[in-house]
């Protein structure tokens, strides 16, 4: 589990260390002292879009958006949000994982 910072001048990207290459942006929070951010997600070859709002009424969201290191993916705010994100590892193969689907199908 990675939980960070993220700041109008400090964007957040994927670190090179860590284990894998697939992850799961779970979770955001309004930082304090700001009283509105938006979220913004982009890539080397995307423009940034927002990805959430946060304000008062509403601090935190749950997103469990996936990020891959591959595409280079960067996360910015407007002003300062505390981020929840998971490194997954994937345990199953594609032909395991058609299998695991059709023994749900049937029950």
């Amino acid at each position: 589990m990675i939980t960070c910072q993220v700041r109008h001048k400090h964007p957040f990207r994927l670190p090179d260390g860590a284990v894998g290459d697939f992850f799961v942006l779970h979770s955001a929070m309004l930082g304090s002292p700001y009283k509105y951010s938006e979220l913004m997600v982009h890539t080397q070859k995307t423009e940034p879009a927002t990805i959430c709002r946060l304000r008062e009424e509403q601090p935190s969201a749950i997103l469990n958006m996936p990020l891959l290191r591959q595409d280079q993916v960067v996360l910015t705010t407007t002003g300062r949000v505390d981020l929840v994100i998971y490194a997954v590892t994937v345990a199953c193969t594609a032909p395991d994982l058609s299998l695991a689907i059709d023994v749900l199908k049937d029950h």
